[in-house]
């Protein structure tokens, strides 16, 4: 995340440096885009990028979650559930949020399809890596809660959910950013839709009696 310094900066500058990030990433890709355009559109000094951010990652991480924030996209909220229900009613809440957000913010999906385009040795080290680390320990504390209501299968352990989620996630991105221009609204919706449903499915507990009636497996010898 950026240094200090950039917090202490005023408001308006923060959001032109912001800005110039996304509309460069998004256009660009995080290995296509350039930090000379980035400086020129927002107006500042190439010794003031390295003063406010460690590097270009540095500078890639903040704007998506800048990004992520304003889309409201805050999954902690899912860990006040109470029951099953209300867990999956948030993470419903949340697709709506996110969908309304890109209705009018097209950067956030080149932002996202940027992110998918990250080479995955990126992901271990630096800011990326750091970013990467701390939503899969979010996304961890979720699926333990939802293992507490009985909303998430609890037939693995949780550090085995979250690679399974990561997995997941990174294929179904890649595929749905692929087709994503040539769809219309109701076509990106659905791709959404279909995001949230992919978890449901994953995760939703198995109902026990059908599985042993389709495999008993204490039958084998």
């Amino acid at each position: 995340m950026p240094l200090a310094r950039f917090h202490k900066l005023d408001a308006d500058k923060q959001h032109r440096i912001i800005e110039a990030a996304a509309e460069e990433f998004s256009a660009n890709g995080f290995e296509g885009a350039s930090l000379n355009r980035i400086i020129a559109a927002a107006g500042i000094s190439k010794g003031a990028v390295y003063y406010y951010f460690e590097d270009k990652a540095d500078l890639f991480v903040t704007t998506a979650d800048v990004y992520t924030r304003r889309a409201g996209f805050d999954r902690s909220v899912v860990l006040g559930a109470a029951d099953a229900d209300a867990f999956w009613a948030h993470m419903h809440d949340l697709l709506e949020e996110g969908w309304r957000f890109t209705c009018d913010n097209p950067l956030w999906v080149g932002l996202g399809r940027a992110f998918s385009q990250i080479p995955r040795e990126m992901w271990a080290d630096g800011p990326i890596g750091a970013y990467i680390t701390e939503q899969l320990g979010l996304l961890g504390r979720i699926l333990a809660h939802g293992q507490r209501l009985g909303a998430v299968r609890d037939d693995l352990p949780v550090d085995a959910l979250v690679q399974v989620a990561m997995g997941l996630n990174e294929s179904f991105e890649r595929w749905m950013f692929a087709q994503w221009d040539d769809l219309d609204a109701a076509g990106q919706k659905r791709m959404f839709r279909i995001g949230l449903e992919n978890f449901h499915r994953l995760f939703l507990p198995f109902p026990r009696d059908l599985f042993d009636a389709w495999h008993p497996l204490e039958d084998e010898s």
